[in-house]
């Protein structure tokens, strides 16, 4: 299970449950599939511990994580867990965006450079930080047309 969230007061924290769906866009996940999204989630990403509690051999743990992380739907499920995690445990855009605001305020002699490389963890899960730019590409249908036009 994900520790929670230290920034709350004890008595505020509640436990999070990973609901792994049956179904992800179409396809229906394996027990074995489930178990491990559940697994992977809560020790942490290790895809080889999430594998032999999924029920894999330990020599095949490593490959069948690989494989396993490799399809699109788990990959989607996982994210989407991660993100409601992060979200019930108040680690949010706006708890994110608002702690930036404060650390720019304040001096941070002693653990400035340790808040803040929290908080860009925090950010780039959420997706903050991400610099988007628009590219086109041509294929070579493109080219001949373009050639055409001269």
């Amino acid at each position: 299970m994900p520790r929670p969230n230290p920034m709350m007061e004890p008595d505020e924290r509640k436990k999070i449950r990973i609901d792994v769906r049956k179904v992800v866009n179409g396809v229906k996940l394996t027990d074995r599939q489930r178990v491990f999204i559940k697994e992977y989630i809560a020790n942490g990403n290790n895809g080889t511990q999430a594998a032999i509690k999924a029920g894999y051999s330990k020599k095949a743990a490593r490959q069948a994580a690989v494989e396993t992380l490799s399809k699109p739907y788990i990959e989607q499920e996982k994210d989407r867990l991660m993100s409601k995690i992060a979200d019930e445990a108040g680690c949010t855009k706006e708890f994110v965006l608002k702690r930036l605001k404060t650390a720019s305020d304040l001096c941070f002699e002693e653990y400035g450079s340790t808040a803040l490389k929290a908080l860009e963890l925090i950010g780039k899960h959420h997706g903050l930080f991400t610099e988007k730019q628009e590219v086109t590409v041509k294929g070579h249908e493109d080219w001949l047309e373009d050639i055409k036009d001269e």
